[in-house]
């Protein structure tokens, strides 16, 4: 059955639009010598499963900053098919601090505050250093979790359910007063300060720009800020996703993976499975 404008997008139709646009974005860095892997759930699939984790519905890739910043300079003015970059730079509702490459044939349903309109997509986050020795390292982490943290209130719903009665009350106290600052000017700050140690001269790096939450592993989710050994990443090796080869895989994806996930080989329990990014998707037009 061909789909037809308006149709809903089954799981399949997300996954199989997913891995089109991976497939692109993943050519074009190859051609312009670009560094890039896959990254959290989807290296965790990809060493776990094979490809997409069962659960999951979305493929997160990194690159490293100066070769995330060519990308974004690059690809947006090349117009690939029916693809489009999603930046703070190239929309000016986009207020994430990483990209997006998203099917504009397609429209998504997101819940989040911060969602703007767009198509069935893939993330690409960029890696930044961490400064060298222990206090300066302290200090910038703990300068990105109060800015993280004053987005994520600024940008939260309140819960219903008595479990969430405490935090409820923090967003209610605390959200007047950060409406006051715009979710661009947070997630820009957030940019400058990701990228003011560099990445080529650091000895530990990390995504460090968006705190995601570890859910695809074990245990309970968590939320983190990267920090490995630069060799973890290295050169791009050849990795299996869903039946294809991607010279995008890590050096050492077990370092990666052990921070992120702890046990990332043993699955968590079903009820922690769920990790929904979007509850629905549509055509807008099969051409």
């Amino acid at each position: 059955m061909h789909p037809t404008e308006h149709s809903p997008l089954t799981a399949k139709d997300a996954r199989e639009i997913q891995l089109e646009i991976l497939s692109e974005v993943y050519e074009y860095c190859i051609a312009h010598d670009l560094r890039i892997y896959l990254w959290a759930g989807t290296l965790l699939g990809a060493v776990r499963h094979g490809g997409f984790i069962p659960w999951d519905d979305d493929i997160d890739t990194a690159m490293p900053r100066p070769d995330y910043e060519r990308f974004c300079r690059g690809f947006s003015a090349v117009g690939q098919r029916s693809l489009d970059l999603f930046t703070r730079e190239t929309n000016p509702q986009y207020r994430y601090p990483f990209a997006r490459v998203a099917d504009r044939r397609t429209r998504i349903s997101e819940r989040s505050l911060m969602a703007v309109p767009m198509g069935v997509s893939i993330d690409i986050f960029p890696i930044d250093g961490w400064p060298d020795g222990d206090r300066a390292a302290r200090r910038h982490w703990h300068l990105l979790r109060v800015l993280h943290r004053a987005r994520a209130i600024r940008t939260a719903r309140p819960r219903e359910g008595r479990r969430r009665t405490f935090k409820n009350a923090a967003i209610r106290i605390t959200k007047p007063l950060m409406s006051l600052v715009r979710v661009r000017f947070l997630t820009g700050l957030v940019t400058r300060i990701a990228t003011k140690p560099g990445y080529e001269s650091c000895r530990q790096v990390g995504v460090v720009a968006w705190p995601g939450s570890a859910t695809a592993g074990r245990g309970n989710a968590t939320r983190y800020l990267e920090c490995v050994e630069r060799e973890a990443y290295g050169d791009p090796v050849v990795i299996a996703f869903e039946g294809h080869s991607f010279k995008a895989g890590p050096t050492d994806p077990d370092q990666i993976l052990s921070r992120l996930y702890g046990d990332y080989m043993v699955p968590p329990p079903e009820s922690q499975r769920s990790h929904t990014h979007f509850y629905a998707a549509h055509w807008i037009s099969t051409r």
